[in-house]
């Protein structure tokens, strides 16, 4: 869902409406198409930075900052291009022009600057769901916290002991988030995520189970560290194939 209050929309938008405030005020000439091109953008730049959430756009790291980076510019460029006319007109009050781009510049520093809790969890999540999909125990201990306990595993080293034995060989080709809802509060947070699983067609699971893949909703419950980071402190299994169910249906 979109959030007003979500960095950079909040700058972006004020950089948008502030432009369209000038663009009434100051210009003699019509700019329409630069302002319906600048919305275009905006828009695109959301709806990039959605679907990379949700893992329906599959990027490489250097090609997502790429990507970013010529929207950023093309917002930043359409923006400063009535500042660049009206200096090299002599208009007047021509410094007002600064205020969109710098408003634009400042959306995106605020966003690499500055990482909100949502932002945080979001990455946590992925992080997690990535390094089961591939059955990298390691990472998964990174964002458990010390303290973890489920009504199946009592400790941290259980839950990873657990997954050792799981994630053994090749089970998993790759992992899907379907929905994600987050709750969050000054010190902690629940996030609800549905995931669909598809796994290795040479894994136990197909083979033993005949299961080509597997629909899963979790209950996530995170908890704010001293140092600001968030890491999952409980994990519990509410749905397999939307029909109730807990850990002991995966044990």
């Amino acid at each position: 869902m979109f959030s007003f209050f979500e960095q950079p929309w909040t700058l972006l938008i004020a950089a948008l409406i502030s432009w369209r405030v000038l663009d009434a005020v100051l210009s003699e000439t019509s700019t329409r198409w630069q302002w319906l091109l600048l919305t275009l953008l905006i828009a695109a730049s959301y709806v990039f930075e959605r679907l990379l959430e949700a893992g329906m756009l599959k990027l490489s790291t250097p090609m997502a900052v790429a990507a970013r980076g010529v929207l950023l510019a093309g917002i930043v460029a359409l923006l400063a291009l009535p500042l660049v006319q009206a200096y090299l007109s002599r208009e007047r009050y021509w410094q007002l022009w600064l205020l969109p781009p710098c408003l634009a510049l400042a959306a995106f520093g605020c966003d690499w600057l500055v990482k909100t809790d949502i932002e945080k969890i979001n990455a946590l999540i992925k992080t997690g769901i990535k390094a089961v999909e591939e059955e990298n125990c390691d990472v998964i201990a990174a964002v458990i916290a010390p303290d973890y306990a489920d009504s199946y595993h009592n400790t941290k080293e259980t839950l990873l002991a657990h997954c050792r034995r799981r994630l053994s060989g090749p089970v998993i080709e790759k992992s899907k988030t379907t929905a994600l809802e987050i709750e969050i509060s000054p010190s902690d947070a629940t996030a609800t995520l549905t995931v669909l699983t598809t796994f290795d067609k040479e894994g136990y699971v197909c083979r033993e189970y005949f299961m080509p893949s597997l629909l899963t909703r979790i209950c996530l419950r995170l908890r704010k560290q001293p140092d600001k980071k968030w890491l999952i402190g409980e994990a519990e299994i509410l749905e397999l194939n939307h029909i109730p169910a807990g850990w002991k249906d995966i044990r």
